[in-house]
């Protein structure tokens, strides 16, 4: 008989021949401790032991753990090949299980004798969302569950609607709509050629919602061309980007055009006597030429 002093806990023997005929061959064997090994019954959960992150839209996470563990939370090896299911709560959120060569995956495999699986997260909507890891195979497995913020940095469009050029009236109006895809718009602002930023006005009254309706009125503007640049900025201090404002060049005339007449000699024997002269205008171009006689 051979008896062997160990450790209180459990242990496998990997290999062990008997002979029963005439006498036993023990063939030494390895010695595997609980801590380190467990078969599934012994695993209770699911637990993500990585820190909750901050990423950007369409920026890859860091690695995110999950890990099989005992209802004494101590890491326990699957005893077996396992599959987790693993989803965002939000519609576009998406997961790999390398960070590099992106391939989306919605299922996660444990290898045998492993309790460790590593993933990333993308997404390309902002807010804060949850993955959710659930066991496949085992249903009695509590899933794992931690939240992911992903930071707004997509910028607010702007759609101006043009104005009538030349334009007689030196304080036209001009409407348009800022749209944000991810936050809500906080402000919309005008310059015009290059000047001070100055701000517009909601048309239902507060800059609040993702799509917002506006007006603005310039100040009293010389007669010549202008350019005007409308630009929004959202809740998430995103401004649009530089090419992507709303945008017109435009002319302000409000003067009319001169026009100076050759004389003919008078009186004239002509009946139809022809004239010649020159229309000018310093804004504008001439559209038309009209007489009147008497």
């Amino acid at each position: 008989n051979i008896k062997l002093c160990l450790p209180a806990g459990r242990y496998q023997i990997s290999k062990v021949i008997t002979w029963l005929a005439i006498f036993t061959l023990i063939v030494p064997f390895n010695i595997i401790p609980q801590s380190v090994y467990a078969d599934s019954a012994s695993i209770t959960k699911l637990v993500i032991t990585t820190s909750p992150q901050t990423i950007n839209q369409n920026q890859v996470s860091g690695v995110i753990t999950v890990q099989t563990q005992t209802s004494g939370s101590v890491g326990y090896n699957v005893s077996e090949t396992n599959h987790l299911v693993v989803t965002s709560t939000s519609p576009t959120g998406e997961f790999s299980v390398n960070n590099i060569s992106w391939v989306s995956v919605t299922q996660l495999t444990m290898a045998t004798e492993t309790q460790n699986k590593n993933f990333y997260y993308k997404d390309s909507s902002a807010g804060t969302f949850n993955i959710v890891l659930a066991y496949i195979e085992n249903s009695q497995w509590v899933g794992a569950l931690q939240s992911i913020t992903v930071n707004d940095i997509t910028s607010p469009t702007v759609s101006l609607t043009p104005i009538t050029s030349p334009n007689t009236d030196n304080t036209p109006t001009f409407t348009g709509t800022a749209t944000d895809v991810s936050s809500t718009i906080s402000s919309v602002d005008y310059q015009i050629d290059g000047g001070i930023w100055t701000p517009a006005t909601a048309n239902d009254g507060t800059f609040n919602s993702a799509s917002e309706a506006f007006t603005l009125t310039p100040s009293s503007l010389t007669d010549g061309s202008h350019t005007i640049n409308v630009r929004a900025t959202d809740s998430a201090s995103n401004v649009t980007a530089l090419a992507d404002y709303g945008t017109q060049t435009f002319i302000i005339d409000t003067t009319a055009p001169a026009v100076s007449l050759a004389s003919i000699a008078s009186p004239s024997a002509d009946a139809t006597p022809t004239f010649t002269g020159t229309a000018t205008d310093v804004s504008s171009t001439i559209s038309s030429v009209e007489y009147q006689i008497d």
